[in-house]
């Protein structure tokens, strides 16, 4: 009479087949996890930048976005806010209309400037760029730019 089941020997290389597969996987899943990181926090400065000028125009004054440390790493945050004063700057009494919280993971965001403004016309106060990298040397970086007419282009960048 035969016995029903597997052998200790069927099970042992159907765990060494499982755990190739996870190994070979393992990188692939990592990477998915940074790339996605990655992509989240460009489409929410996307949509900070977007947020931004629709205000300016809609509010008919100048809006701001900008890091909330005030230097050009934006990586601790940013703001969006009604700059009645159009000094670039969050004063006591002006609007914050919404605040970003920091890149997660390994993201760093770096501008060449700490604020970009937008006029009432929907025009930037000044071309600007801020770019976005990741800690996962597979990832490409990249550069989220303002034109002075306020269009957003997405551009890959060379990290550092």
């Amino acid at each position: 009479m035969k016995e029903k089941g597997f052998t200790i020997i069927e099970l042992m290389i159907a765990v060494t087949v499982l755990g190739v597969l996870a190994a070979l996987a393992a990188p692939s899943f990592s990477y998915l996890i940074a790339n996605g990181r990655h992509q989240a926090s460009i489409n929410a400065l996307i949509g900070a930048v977007n947020l931004a000028r629709v205000e300016a125009v809609k509010r008919g004054g100048q809006v701001t976005l900008g890091s909330i440390s005030g230097d050009t790493a934006w990586t601790g945050g940013y703001r969006v806010w009604v700059d009645s004063n159009a000094d670039n700057s969050l004063s006591t009494g002006e609007e914050v209309i919404r605040q970003y919280d920091p890149a997660k993971g390994e993201l760093t965001l770096v501008g060449d400037v700490s604020f970009i403004s937008f006029r009432a016309t929907g025009f930037a106060t000044a071309a600007s760029a801020v770019n976005v990298c990741s800690g996962n040397e597979n990832v490409t970086g990249r550069s989220i730019g303002v034109s002075i007419s306020g269009r957003v282009a997405k551009l890959d960048y060379t990290c550092p």
